[in-house]
Formats: C-alpha cells, structure tokens, sequence
C-alpha cells in the first residue's frame, strides 16, 4: 500500500520531506499524514514554484545592488 501511494519517492524522501515541511513551513505532522497522495503533490509544487520565485527575486535584487 505505501509503496503504490508513494511510488515516485523513496521512504527516506517521504520523512525528511515531511520534517522539512513540518520545521521550515509550519505544516502539521497530521496535516501532511492526512493529505491524499495527488493533494501532497499539488502543494509541494506549489512550494517549490513559491520558492523559485523567492530565490529569484533574491538574485535579481542582489544583481540590481551591484550595479547602482
């Protein structure tokens, strides 16, 4: 039954995803437990374009200091 649901990432991804989801976005332990498999993937591409973006802007921010 795990594996079926979590086929695409091994059982050492499945936790350390979770704990960093749990430390670093405030997501509850039973919250992500509780998420269908499709739900989980949706949210955590969702983050990770949130994060993209960030570290762009970052990047663009930082370029824009250098020159001026």
């Amino acid at each position: 039954f795990f594996y079926i649901i979590f086929c695409d990432m091994s059982l050492v991804s499945y936790f350390y995803l979770n704990f960093q989801l749990m430390q670093l976005y405030g997501y509850g332990l039973h919250d992500l437990e509780n998420m269908i498999p499709w739900e989980r993937k949706v949210y955590t591409t969702i983050l990770n374009e949130y994060i993209k973006d960030e570290n762009l802007k970052i990047q663009q921010s930082m370029a824009n200091k250098g020159m001026g």
